[in-house]
């Protein structure tokens, strides 16, 4: 295909594609897009079995300390210390030197109170598989709460020795910065010194507990949170601690395979990060067990991994659940991985949401031409092309989904390329229609031309540039407007300057009187075949001359520049044949027959095949 015809096709294609292209921006920038963000998950919900079908997994108990975010931190430790020894005692360990006729208001005092309560037990002794404790056991409340100290770490070690792992969070953010894991969390270098080593020495492992939403979905029902943070080095010479690993995945006992892999000199964006779908707040409530229920009935948390936290305590900012209720669910995702009841992996990847919906705009755009052409002339074409265009890309989408769910996989970011298609089917079919009725109106006229009576002689097609304006009615118009038919008559000539007058209809005019008239005369000149309007005539005219046979007599002032297809028609070059109109005249009046043109040999000819004369020198006037 050649440039000028590449270049004219996309001259007509180019509102398309940009309206096209702007519709898909809007969807991707504006402020709505957090609307099909949720659609995701919405079209995802059956595969996902997101909402009411998603429980925590039975293998997770959740205990709610319920202490409260406006509780002493005397009140937080009391119940923790409670809890530990209730479970202990079921295990069979027997009481602790705390628990005796200790002071009261110490911790140890209110721990037994609380206790007392009555713990019930069949006499078997039960345990938990791990306790996780979804608390920060910072050096700050423990100097506001020393008495707790010392029994929260027998408590800690009776149950090391009763066989229960026990696992904590560790607080990693900079409480004097912001941030998130998705906007680049401020770590804090000195995480370890602020927490209580004597502490989380009796602890089986610690791990970190940063949640995050995506910004720009904060109402969708997923959450991710890194497998590592890998935190910088300790200042005043002290070396970074372990990198923490997170703490679903520690709880579960597989921090060996998935987390420490990634200590080997990862940096924080190379790690990976698990995406949790969450559950209705319903579901979570529905498992949640209040603190003195656990107290009262330890051995209803035997064989479980029991999460101990606050429901009340540390929301996100702008997310209405709690971290506590999203760490469930993260842990409950980890148990259910862990025992082959895994949810489907959400996968979330812009760069593969944009070649989803670029592939998805080519399907549809090659199902709907397809269809389009072949069903050319034929009934139902617009709709069954449209029909194909929806269910080609959608089978395609349908077909990648399948095959990441065969292997426990979802894709999530589904919305943006469907509606991408969308798009894309709707501007297709404008563009179908337009250039229906493009064809519908060259065939009325084509009809109505058959039956035009002949009006004029010559139509003159010429470039409006002033210069070439005023050459064209010199040296054209001019010697045309004085030429005689056999008769008498004067030659009826067609020049849009004279001719169409103000109110008519140009393009209808045009078409019809290139119809209407015997010879088409074009003027090529500097950039005739870059105007829209003069290739139009062209094209016309070309299409008439298949049924006329010589019907165009081109004058060429210039010889460059002339594209192919209408290079096979031999012009005049005017530049070389200065009397280039007695023979154009003598054509159009019918006094020569056209052989007289050919054969005259002047200061130039009009035979391409005999373009020298006797002493050798080029002096055609004509390009084949």
């Amino acid at each position: 295909m050649q440039l000028a015809s590449v270049t004219a096709a996309l001259r007509r294609a180019g509102p398309h594609v940009a309206v096209w292209l702007c519709l898909v921006l809007i969807v991707a920038f504006s402020p709505l897009q957090s609307v099909w963000h949720r659609a995701d998950f919405a079209l995802l919900g059956g595969p996902l079995h997101l909402g009411d079908g998603l429980d925590l997994d039975r293998g997770l108990s959740v205990v709610d300390l319920e202490v409260g975010a406006n509780s002493s931190p005397l009140d937080l430790r009391s119940h923790e210390v409670a809890l530990l020894d209730a479970i202990n005692a079921a295990a069979g360990i027997s009481a602790v030197s705390h628990a005796g006729n200790a002071p009261a208001g110490s911790c140890a005092a209110s721990a037994v109170h609380i206790g007392s309560l009555g713990a019930q037990g069949s006499g078997t002794r039960t345990k938990p598989d791990a306790v996780v404790f979804d608390v920060a056991f910072l050096k700050a409340n423990s100097q506001l709460v020393p008495q707790c100290t010392r029994p929260l770490v027998e408590e800690l070690h009776a149950a090391q020795l009763a066989g229960i792992k026990i696992y904590g969070v560790v607080d990693i953010e900079n409480p004097n910065a912001g941030g998130s894991i998705t906007g680049g969390i401020q770590l804090d270098p000195d995480y370890e010194l602020n927490h209580d080593s004597s502490i989380y020495a009796e602890f089986t492992g610690t791990g970190h507990s940063e949640f995050a939403a995506d910004p720009d979905r904060p109402q969708t029902p997923i959450i991710y949170y890194p497998k590592v943070v890998i935190m910088p080095p300790s200042p005043g010479g002290k070396s970074g601690a372990t990198s923490p690993c997170a703490i679903p995945i520690v709880a579960v006992g597989q921090a060996e395979d998935q987390c420490l892999p990634l200590l080997g000199g990862a940096q924080q964006d190379e790690n990976v990060n698990v995406i949790v779908p969450l559950g209705k707040t319903e579901a979570f409530e529905r498992a949640r067990l209040p603190y003195l229920d656990a107290v009262r009935k330890p051995s209803a948390l035997d064989g479980q991994i029991v999460l101990v936290g606050d429901e009340k305590i540390d929301f996100a900012p702008g997310d209405p659940r709690s971290k506590f209720e999203m760490l469930a669910w993260a842990v409950s995702q980890s148990i259910a991985t862990l025992h082959g009841r895994p949810y489907p992996r959400v996968l979330v990847d812009a760069t593969v949401m944009l070649a989803l919906a670029i592939g998805g705009c080519a399907l549809a755009v090659g199902a709907f031409a397809t269809v389009f052409l072949v069903r050319r002339g034929k009934a139902l074409r617009l709709p069954l092309a449209t029909l194909s265009a929806i269910v080609v890309p959608g089978l395609a989408l349908y077909a990648v989904e399948a095959a990441l769910l065969a292997h426990d996989e979802i894709y999530s970011q589904l919305t943006f390329p469907v509606l991408a298609i969308l798009i894309t089917v709707g501007v297709s079919l404008w563009t179908a229609i337009a250039a229906i009725r493009r064809d519908l109106f060259v065939m009325s006229l084509q009809d109505r031309t058959a039956a035009v009576a002949e009006r004029y002689d010559v139509f003159i097609s010429y470039a409006r540039p002033p210069e070439n304006a005023a050459w064209v009615e010199e040296h054209v118009l001019g010697p045309l407007s004085r030429a005689k038919m056999p008769d008498g008559k004067p030659l009826r000539i067609f020049f849009d300057r004279q001719t169409i007058k103000v109110g008519f209809g140009w393009y209808t005019t045009i078409v019809e009187s290139i119809y209407g008239s015997r010879f088409f005369l074009p003027v090529y000149s500097e950039g005739y075949f870059d105007r829209p309007f003069c290739r139009e005539e062209m094209d016309i005219a070309f299409l008439r001359q298949v049924e006329m046979g010589t019907f165009v007599l081109p004058v060429a002032r210039v010889v460059t520049g002339i594209p192919e297809r209408y290079a096979r028609t031999q012009f005049v070059d005017v530049s070389r044949y200065l009397d280039f109109m007695d023979d154009i005249i003598r054509i159009i009046t019918g006094v020569h027959p056209p052989e007289v043109s050919v054969e005259k040999t002047h200061d130039g000819v009009l035979d391409p095949r005999d373009a020298r004369n006797t002493d050798g020198a080029d002096r055609g006037s004509t390009v084949p």
